[in-house]
């Protein structure tokens, strides 16, 4: 039985450890939500797992609640749910039948902004990303970012 246990684990572990450090979620943390900015904009994104990233852009709260409706609008989204606060905004929307995102938008300081980004365990990481690279642009052309990040600023 010993032996058993032994040969199972030469076995199971490499697998787990390769799926684990070749990363099975690796390219979805590399290409996580907010990654679509491409160092061009004022902004930085991580990946937390289960479908969730994060991003924060230096940009007032306010028109980064109005680029997250202003893209959903030209992504076509159906909005199903909308909660606004002083300092907290939730939304949900969906696209199409198999596609939802929950987005909690937070002030963190009068020129930083967070996004919570949420398509699920099962949901599409590419749609999240849709929609993140949509915020961006909607930020761009609002001319809302506080702050100009070119190439040679970007480390």
């Amino acid at each position: 039985m010993k032996n058993f246990y032994k040969r199972t684990l030469l076995v199971v572990a490499p697998i787990i450890c390769i799926t684990v450090l070749s990363g099975c979620l690796s390219p979805i943390a590399i290409q996580a939500v907010g990654g679509a900015a491409g160092g061009a904009a004022p902004s930085t994104s991580d990946y937390r797992g289960g479908g969730k990233g994060e991003s924060y852009f230096i940009a007032r709260y306010e028109d980064v609640m109005q680029a997250v409706l202003k893209a959903g609008e030209t992504l076509s989204l159906e909005l199903k749910e909308k909660k606004v606060d002083e300092d907290q905004a939730s939304f949900e929307y969906y696209g199409g039948e198999a596609n939802r995102i929950n987005l909690l938008i937070e002030r963190r300081t009068e020129t930083m902004t967070s996004i919570l980004f949420d398509v699920g365990w099962t949901g599409s990481i590419a749609f999240g990303r849709l929609v993140a690279r949509q915020i961006i642009i909607e930020l761009d052309e609002a001319d809302a970012f506080l702050e100009e990040w070119t190439s040679d600023r970007v480390n």
